[in-house]
């Protein structure tokens, strides 16, 4: 990805009133047998004004709305989408019928769950496909905050699951105040070259004390759940964690 220079604005300015866009699919990416990143190009000339971390839902003929969160930055000139195939409904339409040139409608932004240039040490959780507003959040972070270090924590089943993991790596390699945790926690046979376990025990092991951070966290709401208890006994402070829980 290749990243324009920074636009204080767009990352942190005031996000606009939700309402409907159209746009074209300018990309599709098959990047793991369940999950599909879709790229769409707005036709409007007025830029989709929204904070890192909000989402947008996206509509189809004939179908209720689903929301997708935003997985690129407010720099991007592109609109970034990580769907997982459910087998029903628009991420089942996006599979099988979307391609590329086709047309796309969606309505934003929306979502309180978005990165604030608080200037503290940023702590990102990730469950699956929860990994996609904290992409948007960690990129905008790394470009707005001079300073401040990053954590990323990706848990997912196995090792299929990261495929955004050459990435982070690389983002690593560029951003040496970036440190990112790959987590498996059903690898084949129990046995992998990564990390295994959850991201709260992780944390654990991890992190004495987390006063002092900015927490987002995105994922499946079981994950969330269990993992918000271990942020408090570590010392994170409920006014700075922010959540955004989801069915699995």
């Amino acid at each position: 990805m290749t990243t324009p220079p920074s636009n204080k604005t767009a990352a942190t300015g005031k996000t606009a009133t939700p309402r409907l866009y159209t746009g074209r699919v300018t990309g599709i990416e098959d990047s793991s047998p369940d999950t599909r990143i879709l790229r769409v190009t707005l036709d409007s000339a007025e830029p989709l004004k929204f904070r890192a971390g909000q989402y947008a839902n996206i509509h189809a003929p004939g179908m209720e709305p689903r929301a997708f969160s935003i997985a690129s930055s407010p720099h991007d000139p592109e609109l970034e989408f990580h769907v997982k195939n459910s087998g029903r409904g628009i991420s089942a339409y996006i599979f099988s019928a979307l391609t590329r040139g086709a047309e796309v409608t969606l309505e934003a932004p929306f979502g309180r769950h978005y990165w604030r240039p608080l200037q503290k040490p940023l702590l990102a959780l990730a469950g699956g496909v929860g990994i996609a507003p904290l992409k948007a959040i960690i990129e905008t972070h790394l470009l707005e905050d001079a300073a401040a270090p990053v954590w990323l924590y990706w848990g997912v089943k196995t090792a299929k699951q990261l495929y955004l993991d050459s990435y982070f790596r690389r983002l690593a390699e560029q951003y040496p105040r970036f440190h990112y945790t790959p987590l498996l926690s059903d690898p084949p046979g129990g046995r992998s070259p990564l990390r295994t376990g959850t991201v709260g025990d992780a944390l654990a092991v991890d992190f004495p004390n987390l006063t002092g951070c900015a927490v987002y966290m995105a994922g499946p709401a079981a994950m969330v759940d269990a993992t918000l208890p271990r942020l408090l006994e570590k010392g994170a402070e409920r006014e700075f964690i922010y959540s955004d829980a989801f069915g699995a």
